[in-house]
């Protein structure tokens, strides 16, 4: 197998450029990536009608799993995702009402929305939800604002440093925990060197971290580490998980990269990774697991709980099944 690396430098145009490359003059058999959701929604369309199976190492909106494209979102929809930290914010922590802080993005409104279903439907409620600016550094009129609840969900798609730090110095901890609808970065080591105590307590749902006990991934991880000197953060899982699920993919089809072999045989997947069992719905969304991580000590996340979610169709609708996993 041939990796060709391309960088759309976050911008859909620059996506739907290097798919043109990938496809035309490399005549590659499969798209890995972009994760970026304005980048999905570039490429999806044209990989489709190229016939090239394009899978993406984040996850993909319902609109995107229903339109038909030949993408194949294996971490589930963003809705899925924090469907699993609402109810686990209402079963497990004890939390009753609660107000949301989310990235004013297609990504951050479907985390939150995600998230408050799952939290709705396990009987609590939401008093509250702000929307901030992508581009924002000063989150302290948001603080100002924030109503009574038992806690604070954030998802905040840019980095965390900067909010996490402001929620602590601003005192948002002596009112209300602090939670994450989806982690975004901030389980990853490097953030939590640079955040320090600022995040201790923390508790979030996360689509990979390498405390997974799942087979194969302390190999992984101790040959990321090798290379690498630290810890595989988040994506850098989801891309090993991606490589996992094509190379199955390549094997089963007895070694047939055409659209039809590849296509039958991702819909078929059936395979333990790095991150637990994968399959795809007829929509291509990932049946899949995910971990509740907790920040244990400025250099600890430890693994307190794991989902097993997966979406099925009902008219034009995708209903999200959750199960935690013992």
């Amino acid at each position: 197998m041939e990796l060709i690396a391309e960088d759309i430098a976050s911008d859909p145009t620059f996506a739907l450029d290097k798919a043109r490359k990938l496809i035309e003059t490399d005549q590659v058999c499969i798209i890995d990536g972009p994760i970026l959701t304005p980048g999905v929604d570039a490429v999806g369309p044209y990989a489709t009608k190229m016939q090239v199976p394009y899978l993406t190492n984040s996850c993909v909106t319902d609109d995107e799993a229903l339109s038909g494209w030949s993408v194949w979102g294996h971490p589930g929809t963003l809705y899925q995702r924090t469907s699993t930290m609402g109810h686990y914010a209402y079963d497990e922590l004890g939390y009753r009402k609660i107000t949301t802080l989310g990235a004013d993005y297609t990504a951050g409104y479907e985390y939150i929305a995600g998230f408050v279903k799952g939290f709705t439907d396990a009987g609590g409620e939401i008093v509250q939800q702000q929307w901030f600016p992508m581009d924002t550094l000063d989150f302290s009129s948001y603080v100002i604002n924030l109503e009574d609840a038992d806690a604070l969900a954030t998802a905040l798609i840019v980095s965390p440093i900067a909010p996490f730090t402001q929620f602590r110095e601003l005192g948002v901890w002596d009112k209300m925990d602090v939670i994450c609808a989806t982690e975004t970065g901030l389980f990853d080591e490097a953030t939590l060197l640079e955040i320090g105590e600022d995040v201790i307590g923390v508790v979030g749902e996360t689509h990979y971290h390498f405390s997974s006990t799942s087979p194969g991934n302390k190999e992984f991880v101790d040959a990321y580490r090798a290379k690498y000197g630290v810890p595989p953060p988040s994506y850098a899982g989801m891309s090993y998980m991606s490589m996992q699920i094509i190379a199955d993919a390549i094997e089963r089809a007895g070694g047939d990269t055409s659209f039809d072999a590849l296509t039958k045989a991702l819909s078929e997947t059936d395979l333990q990774t790095i991150r637990g069992r994968i399959s795809f719905s007829p929509e291509h969304v990932g049946s899949c697991d995910s971990q509740i991580g907790k920040i244990v000590d400025s250099m600890t996340v430890e693994a307190i709980a794991q989902y097993h979610s997966g979406v099925e169709r009902v008219g034009d609708d995708l209903v999200v099944a959750i199960e935690k996993v013992d």
